[in-house]
């Protein structure tokens, strides 16, 4: 089974093509990632963000100059196995391995 999440790509945005296996461990992998209320819902920060499509939630990590949100999803693509840099600081260097 093959599983395929995408918008359109283009040069900010890259589309993959993930194993059932990939899919369900990349799930386990974002949803460890928040901290979640009683409920099992992650907890939302109310919190302005950039742009009015920005949204905040706690987390079980933290945000360094090294631990940078494109460092955390590059790490989860390598976690499951696709191709990404060795460290991915910047969206460049996540996105640069994928195919266009």
């Amino acid at each position: 089974m093959s599983l395929t999440a995408s918008t359109r790509p283009g040069p900010r945005c890259r589309q993959i093509t993930l194993s059932e296996a990939q899919y369900l461990k990349r799930c386990g992998y974002l949803l460890a990632s928040f901290v979640c209320d009683v409920t099992g819902q992650p907890q939302r920060i109310d919190h302005a963000g950039y742009t009015p499509y920005d949204r905040f939630f706690e987390s079980n990590g933290s945000y360094s100059l090294i631990t940078t949100c494109n460092e955390w999803t590059g790490a989860g693509l390598r976690g499951i196995g696709v191709r990404a840099g060795c460290w991915t600081p910047f969206a460049g260097d996540v996105l640069r391995p994928l195919p266009e």
